[in-house]
């Protein structure tokens, strides 16, 4: 039939250019904002450009505040500022409540911009079936230079020290957090390019009083005495995640 191309040959010739055969890579093209990480499904993306109104907030200390810049951002022209408070517990946080998907594997990741010091940073997600709910979290220790997980017991267990992100005007880094939903487990932590695996670290479970749902979240806490703040955008949330926990095989 005429006008087709012979059944050797590609659609058309080319000279330096190339077919995008994988359609990730075909959104990353097009502006997605989820280009950090692309394993799992996406189910939930939010670049701040529609605002904070779909985001609770939690403001502990004086000068705290939670509110959109146009100052620096990863993509598209606003990203989310937090600054943490001089006083009491010194914080400032965003969370948004989500329906909880289908999957075993759940990950939250969001990119963060430190313009000067602060003392600690942290990604959050909470699973929560009828009456409980399980809390996992990472948290970059800006102070003493380490990164930590928050544990059965809701302290502090390290996993990787010597971490010092650079600061900057423009630089976002990007934190991820990957989780079992089945075991109650935690899976993996992603930090820019350094990936650390948690298989065997278990979260906070706790007592409540809610329905069937997951909350991601981000926090940052100032030093004592200060106002830091921190820029935080593109916040992916995932289901879906592969990962092989400890003892099992494909």
């Amino acid at each position: 039939m005429s006008g087709e191309t012979p059944d050797w040959g590609r659609a058309n010739a080319q000279a330096a250019v190339f077919p995008v055969t994988d359609l990730g890579e075909l959104a990353a093209r097009l502006g997605s904002p989820a280009t950090f990480d692309r394993r799992g499904d996406v189910a939930y993306i939010d670049d701040f450009e529609s605002g904070l109104h779909n985001w609770s907030q939690t403001l502990s200390g004086t000068g705290a505040l939670a509110d959109l810049t146009t100052l620096r951002s990863r993509s598209g022209r606003l990203a989310a500022r937090l600054v943490g408070g001089s006083s009491s517990s010194r914080l400032a946080r965003i969370n948004r409540s989500l329906p909880r998907p289908g999957g075993r594997g759940l990950g939250c990741e969001f990119s963060f911009a430190l313009p000067s010091a602060v003392d600690n940073v942290r990604v959050t997600l909470s699973v929560y079936e009828a009456a409980t709910a399980t809390h996992y979290a990472i948290v970059y220790d800006d102070v003493n230079n380490k990164l930590s997980y928050l544990n059965f017991s809701a302290g502090l267990t390290d996993f990787a020290t010597g971490v010092s992100l650079a600061t900057g005007a423009t630089l976002f880094h990007t934190l991820k957090i990957v989780i079992d939903r089945t075991l109650e487990l935690y899976a993996r932590a992603i930090l820019d390019d350094v990936e650390y695996e948690l298989t065997s670290a278990l979260p906070n479970p706790a007592i409540v009083s809610d329905g069937p749902k997951v909350v991601v979240g981000f926090q940052v806490v100032s030093r004592s005495g200060q106002n830091d703040a921190c820029y935080a955008d593109d916040c992916v949330f995932t289901t879906n995640e592969h990962y092989l926990p400890a003892g099992e095989t494909e």
